[in-house]
């Protein structure tokens, strides 16, 4: 769980400063804001952090916006 700090394309940055690449499958670009607590699952391909599903801790539910 952390929060994201900067957002890039499909990039995110964290607090701790792990960045992770979110496919569209995951969560589109403009799903993602920075402030958002997420909790992520993940696993790293060709060295590169990729997320495998996100889960928005500050909204209802958890869930992505429409």
């Amino acid at each position: 769980e952390s929060r994201i700090v900067g957002v890039l394309g499909n990039q995110v940055l964290l607090h701790d400063g792990t960045t992770m690449m979110i496919p569209r499958e995951v969560a589109r670009p403009n799903e993602l804001a920075e402030g958002d607590t997420v909790r992520l699952t993940y696993e790293v391909r060709n060295g590169q952090n990729v997320a495998t599903s996100i889960q928005f801790m500050d909204r209802p539910g958890g869930l992505r916006p429409r």
